[in-house]
């Protein structure tokens, strides 16, 4: 019986990792906290994508993604289906960043105004906490980078990860 409630749930479950037993269709996500009435801050919910234009609202995509990447391209192709063709300029936060999002912007002409996830961690001041993170390093002439402590490293390998999401 077990094996068989199990089965089941993983039918439910789908390709996502979580789901809620009273709305299947809703993943838990991490929520903000409620002061009033003490709840946990993992709830069942969706996650809802408002895009705006001149203060119209252009299009609503909701989804049971759990993070933004995953739902920046459904979004736009929901937009194009209803416009017939997709914006010059979609803006977004560092939540939409990733390789397959980048690309999708690339190959269909939009200007890319998406900060990529490590933006933030990138515009803090250096302390003595962050100094010897790799944003903090400067790049040589032939490609090497230079600590803030003033010593040279060489580049064993350089991969890029196509992977997306």
């Amino acid at each position: 019986m077990k094996l068989f409630e199990y089965a089941l749930h993983f039918d439910m479950l789908g390709d996502r990792n979580s789901c809620s037993k009273t709305d299947p269709d809703a993943t838990f996500m991490h929520m903000k906290y409620d002061y009033y009435n003490h709840t946990n801050v993992f709830k069942p919910g969706y996650n809802v994508q408002v895009g705006v234009s001149d203060g119209f609202i252009r299009n609503i995509y909701v989804s049971s993604d759990c993070s933004d990447i995953q739902t920046y391209i459904p979004f736009m192709e929901k937009y194009k289906l209803m416009y017939g063709k997709l914006p010059l300029k979609t803006p977004a936060d560092a939540g939409y960043g990733s390789y397959d999002n980048y690309m999708y912007c690339r190959e269909n002409g939009i200007e890319l105004f998406m900060k990529y996830p490590g933006y933030y961690e990138e515009s803090k001041k250096t302390n003595d906490k962050n100094r010897f993170r790799a944003s903090h390093f400067e790049r040589t002439e032939d490609g090497g980078y230079i600590c803030p402590a003033g010593h040279e490293f060489e580049v064993d390998k350089v991969t890029t990860d196509t992977r997306g999401v």
